[in-house]
């Protein structure tokens, strides 16, 4: 996904904004904008559950889970963010910017700013 927008959605259960799930699932987000998302579980602007995100030159913002991964929840899976930012995202339990759970992330000039969990 190339220079593109995702903003308004809503899951009731995971990845409001967008969802990867498997081994084999890859995506792949360049100098775009994931906001105004929302989850019933995880994953308000992200839900990557054991496969790859790649996230360059974009921005997540002011996405909400009710519980965990405000802008991106990273399950058994692999994160990379590079040069983007993660601001205002919120999360009612853990991890209101960011929820690795179990996964490998690495996060290269990434600006993470005005986040916020409940607990």
């Amino acid at each position: 996904m190339v220079n593109s927008e995702i903003t308004g959605n809503h899951a009731p259960r995971f990845g409001g904004g967008i969802r990867t799930f498997g081994s084999n699932a890859r995506a792949v987000v360049v100098d775009s904008l994931i906001s105004d998302n929302s989850a019933g579980i995880v994953g308000g602007g992200f839900d990557n559950a054991f496969g790859l995100l790649q996230v360059f030159d974009s921005s997540i913002v002011a996405n909400q889970a009710d519980i965990a991964g405000g802008g991106i929840q990273n399950f058994n899976g692999t994160l990379e963010l590079s040069n983007s930012e993660l601001r205002e995202n919120h999360a009612d339990i853990n991890g209101g910017a960011l929820h690795n759970d179990n996964g490998q992330g690495r996060l290269i000039d990434a600006v993470l700013f005005g986040n916020s969990a409940t607990l």
